[in-house]
Protein backbone atom coordinates (compact mmCIF):
# COMPACT_ATOMS: atom_id res chain seq x y z
CA UNK A 1 0.00 0.00 0.00
CA UNK A 2 0.98 3.52 -0.83
CA UNK A 3 0.84 6.68 1.54
CA UNK A 4 0.59 9.62 -1.05
CA UNK A 5 -1.34 9.61 -4.13
CA UNK A 6 1.74 11.10 -6.14
CA UNK A 7 3.34 7.92 -5.95
CA UNK A 8 3.41 5.58 -9.18
CA UNK A 9 1.29 2.40 -7.79
CA UNK A 10 2.87 0.14 -10.10
CA UNK A 11 6.14 1.08 -7.74
CA UNK A 12 6.95 -1.63 -5.71
CA UNK A 13 9.67 -1.06 -2.71
CA UNK A 14 12.06 -3.03 -4.95
CA UNK A 15 11.89 -0.40 -7.81
CA UNK A 16 11.87 2.92 -5.46
CA UNK A 17 14.71 1.43 -3.44
CA UNK A 18 16.54 0.90 -6.94
CA UNK A 19 15.74 4.69 -7.86
CA UNK A 20 16.70 6.00 -5.00
CA UNK A 21 20.27 6.84 -5.67
CA UNK A 22 19.53 8.95 -8.12
CA UNK A 23 16.34 10.39 -6.57
CA UNK A 24 16.82 14.27 -5.87
CA UNK A 25 14.06 14.88 -3.02
CA UNK A 26 16.05 11.68 -1.44
CA UNK A 27 19.66 13.18 -1.76
CA UNK A 28 18.77 16.52 -0.61
CA UNK A 29 17.06 15.04 2.46
CA UNK A 30 20.60 13.72 2.74
CA UNK A 31 22.63 16.77 2.10
CA UNK A 32 22.94 16.09 -1.82
CA UNK A 33 26.33 17.95 -2.24
CA UNK A 34 27.85 15.00 -0.22
CA UNK A 35 26.66 12.48 -3.57
CA UNK A 36 27.06 14.88 -5.96
CA UNK A 37 30.35 13.23 -7.58
CA UNK A 38 29.74 9.84 -6.33
CA UNK A 39 28.58 6.31 -8.24
CA UNK A 40 25.28 4.18 -8.03
CA UNK A 41 27.71 1.79 -6.09
CA UNK A 42 29.88 4.21 -3.54
CA UNK A 43 25.58 5.64 -2.71
CA UNK A 44 24.90 2.38 -2.13
CA UNK A 45 27.40 1.81 0.51
CA UNK A 46 26.77 4.61 2.27
CA UNK A 47 23.41 3.80 2.79
CA UNK A 48 24.29 1.30 4.70
CA UNK A 49 27.44 2.49 6.44
CA UNK A 50 25.98 5.48 8.14
CA UNK A 51 22.40 6.08 6.38
CA UNK A 52 20.24 3.22 7.02
CA UNK A 53 17.93 5.45 9.07
CA UNK A 54 17.61 8.11 6.86
CA UNK A 55 16.52 5.03 3.66
CA UNK A 56 13.60 3.63 6.30
CA UNK A 57 12.54 6.76 7.47
CA UNK A 58 12.27 8.30 3.92
CA UNK A 59 10.74 4.98 2.62
CA UNK A 60 8.27 4.83 5.76
CA UNK A 61 6.49 8.19 3.82
CA UNK A 62 5.96 6.45 0.51
CA UNK A 63 4.72 3.33 1.61
CA UNK A 64 2.24 1.62 4.99
CA UNK A 65 3.25 -1.68 4.70
CA UNK A 66 6.63 -2.07 5.76
CA UNK A 67 8.40 -4.02 8.67
CA UNK A 68 11.45 -2.44 10.05
CA UNK A 69 14.16 -4.26 12.07
CA UNK A 70 16.98 -3.01 14.16
CA UNK A 71 20.28 -5.56 14.38
CA UNK A 72 22.26 -4.22 16.86
CA UNK A 73 24.42 -5.70 19.25
CA UNK A 74 25.10 -3.40 21.88
CA UNK A 75 28.77 -1.70 19.74
CA UNK A 76 28.66 0.94 17.69
CA UNK A 77 27.93 -1.37 14.65
CA UNK A 78 24.05 -0.90 13.60
CA UNK A 79 22.02 -1.64 10.91
CA UNK A 80 17.77 -0.81 10.34
CA UNK A 81 16.68 -2.37 7.41
CA UNK A 82 13.08 -3.71 5.99
CA UNK A 83 10.93 -7.02 5.25
CA UNK A 84 8.03 -6.97 2.76
CA UNK A 85 6.75 -10.31 1.98
CA UNK A 86 8.78 -12.53 3.24
CA UNK A 87 12.27 -10.49 2.02
CA UNK A 88 14.69 -7.76 3.40
CA UNK A 89 15.67 -4.30 1.96
CA UNK A 90 17.72 -1.97 2.47
CA UNK A 91 19.63 0.93 0.36
CA UNK A 92 22.27 -1.34 -1.10
CA UNK A 93 19.98 -4.67 -1.67
CA UNK A 94 16.84 -2.93 -3.36
CA UNK A 95 15.79 -6.35 -4.67
CA UNK A 96 15.30 -8.10 -1.38
CA UNK A 97 17.08 -10.84 -0.09
CA UNK A 98 15.81 -14.22 1.52
CA UNK A 99 17.69 -14.51 4.17
CA UNK A 100 19.32 -11.82 6.61
CA UNK A 101 22.80 -12.97 6.21
CA UNK A 102 22.19 -12.53 2.40
CA UNK A 103 22.29 -8.67 3.05
CA UNK A 104 25.30 -6.92 1.97
CA UNK A 105 25.66 -5.37 5.67
CA UNK A 106 25.76 -8.55 7.64
CA UNK A 107 27.98 -10.40 5.28
CA UNK A 108 30.71 -6.87 5.50
CA UNK A 109 29.90 -6.39 9.20
CA UNK A 110 28.32 -9.29 11.12
CA UNK A 111 31.53 -11.82 9.41
CA UNK A 112 28.13 -13.29 7.06
CA UNK A 113 25.84 -13.91 10.47
CA UNK A 114 24.08 -12.23 12.70
CA UNK A 115 22.90 -13.55 15.95
CA UNK A 116 18.80 -14.19 16.98
CA UNK A 117 19.37 -12.19 20.39
CA UNK A 118 20.61 -8.77 18.13
CA UNK A 119 17.66 -8.77 16.29
CA UNK A 120 14.89 -6.03 16.98
CA UNK A 121 11.36 -5.46 15.44
CA UNK A 122 11.02 -1.90 15.04
CA UNK A 123 7.28 -1.50 13.89
CA UNK A 124 5.50 -2.02 10.91
CA UNK A 125 4.00 0.75 8.68
CA UNK A 126 5.58 4.03 10.27
CA UNK A 127 9.07 3.97 11.27
CA UNK A 128 9.30 4.25 14.16
CA UNK A 129 12.71 6.32 15.18
CA UNK A 130 12.15 7.19 18.78
CA UNK A 131 11.71 2.57 19.39
CA UNK A 132 15.23 2.97 17.72
CA UNK A 133 16.73 5.34 20.06
CA UNK A 134 15.54 3.44 23.54
CA UNK A 135 17.15 0.37 22.27
CA UNK A 136 20.63 1.70 21.42
CA UNK A 137 20.82 4.05 24.67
Amino acid sequence: MYRFSNINTSSSLSQVLKGITSNRDFLRHLNESEYVSKNDDEIRERLINGRCDSVCRWISEKFDDIDYYLLYNGSDDLHIFMKKDGLFYDGYNYNGVSDINLLEYVQRHNNQTYSKDDLYHISTGKYDRDKVKEIIK
